[in-house]
């Protein structure tokens, strides 16, 4: 399948530089543009980090739920469950 160039038949949008382009309306336009790009820019910085913090959280979980199995399997665990019982707790 072939592709056209859609931008050249389109008004406005094509590459060329003319009289309209300079318009204040296509100025403000471009700085509205630039301003949603910088604001789409951090928000994707943002979402970045905040997936990398999520990452380290979330191996910190199951670090935590590993040790949290291991401390239940252990022997003085099992050992002193009795004690634990009649003190009230768990």
């Amino acid at each position: 399948m072939r592709m056209v160039d859609q931008t050249a038949s389109q008004p406005g949008l094509n590459t060329q530089s003319n009289a309209e382009d300079s318009s204040p309306v296509a100025n403000e336009l471009r700085a509205r543009l630039s301003v949603a790009s910088q604001k789409v820019e951090e928000l994707t910085d943002a979402l970045r980090d905040r997936d990398d913090e999520l990452e380290v959280l979330r191996d910190e979980i199951a670090t935590l739920r590993q040790e949290h199995a291991r401390v239940l399997g252990s022997t003085s665990w099992r050992v002193t469950g009795p004690l634990r019982k009649l003190r009230g707790g768990a």
